[in-house]
């Protein structure tokens, strides 16, 4: 007797010595198992087979297989053995195959598992001509995977990107002319960044985290206020008789509560402070703009182009 699905012979019972039975159905178990065969379809026997040497016979064979068609011949002690097996792989194409009702089938080839087009370490697959399988090569050192619009390529991480504007620790990038990437460089220490008439800048910030208005000594006879002075201490050190401008709005995009404090140094000549065009300041009670030696004062925007003049601009 034998089994039923690939007829490996069974032991008889109450067997003396059951080692002839037991080995032949070994040997059939191992011609059976892991089925890697040297050759699919081939019909005529090779000369000088290996031994254990398996191979799939032809549809029309000859010689010592003759009459043994789509059998799994082995090669063993000299002996051609055959057997009914239903898949294998072939050592030529490290393909695989099924036999089926008319014969062995090449399963790989017929869409069943995928041929590797890779060839080098890093390589990928990627989608052809109709899906089909296709080598993408490993890009260069620091190349980026991306698309073109038709397929996916590498290239440099640069391409297609933004250059780089910034030049500086602590520098950041913001938004220019019609959004193109522009450097803001890094502040002074203490400085805060704050938006004007649009822009994003850095200032120093009375009151914020600069807790103390710094001092600015103004040795000339003439300035004129900026926005970079807000906040400040404005300190006119000059003998002779001086004069401090307030810029208009349209020059100088004032931020709303704007402050800046105004000295006339002991020694100092003295200082008019002079409004431009369309700029209104507001005398204190009984004083004048015009400030001597020791005076101080402190403008405050209350509206554009509109300042009060705080603090004593009359001798005592």
């Amino acid at each position: 007797m034998s089994s039923a699905n690939n007829n490996i012979t069974f032991v008889p019972e109450n067997t003396i010595d059951p080692a002839a039975g037991l080995n032949e159905s070994i040997s059939i178990i191992d011609a059976l198992l892991q089925i890697a065969v040297v050759s699919v379809g081939d019909n005529t026997p090779p000369v000088s087979p290996a031994s254990g040497a398996r191979y799939i016979v032809g549809t029309a064979p000859t010689g010592a297989w003759a009459g043994q068609a789509n059998k799994l011949a082995r090669w063993l002690d000299s002996t051609w053995t055959f057997f009914d097996a239903r898949y294998a792989v072939n050592l030529a194409n490290v393909h695989f195959y099924v036999r089926g009702g008319a014969g062995w089938v090449d399963v790989t080839a017929a869409g069943g598992g995928m041929t590797n087009p890779m060839t080098t370490l890093g390589d990928l697959i990627l989608g052809g001509a109709s899906g089909a399988p296709t080598r993408l090569a490993i890009g260069a050192a620091t190349y980026v995977l991306t698309s073109n619009g038709t397929t996916a390529v590498w290239q440099a991480p640069t391409s297609g990107g933004m250059t780089n504007p910034m030049t500086t620790e602590g520098d950041i990038i913001v938004g220019g002319a019609s959004g193109a990437p522009a450097r803001l460089a890094i502040g002074a220490e203490g400085q805060v960044a704050v938006v004007r008439s649009g822009v994003l800048v850095y200032e120093d910030q009375a009151g914020g985290t600069v807790p103390f208005a710094p001092v600015l000594t103004e040795s000339t006879t003439s300035r004129t206020l900026s926005v970079s002075d807000a906040g400040d201490y404005v300190r006119f050190t000059n003998a002779g008789a001086s004069t401090c401008t307030v810029a208009q709005q349209s020059s100088e995009a004032w931020a709303a509560n704007t402050e800046v404090h105004i000295r006339v140094a002991p020694g100092g000549g003295n200082l008019t402070l002079t409004p431009g065009s369309g700029v209104t300041l507001n005398t204190p009670s009984g004083g004048t703009l015009v400030m001597s030696a020791g005076m101080s004062v402190t403008l405050k925007r209350v509206a554009e182009d509109e300042w009060d003049v705080i603090g004593q601009t009359v001798a005592a």
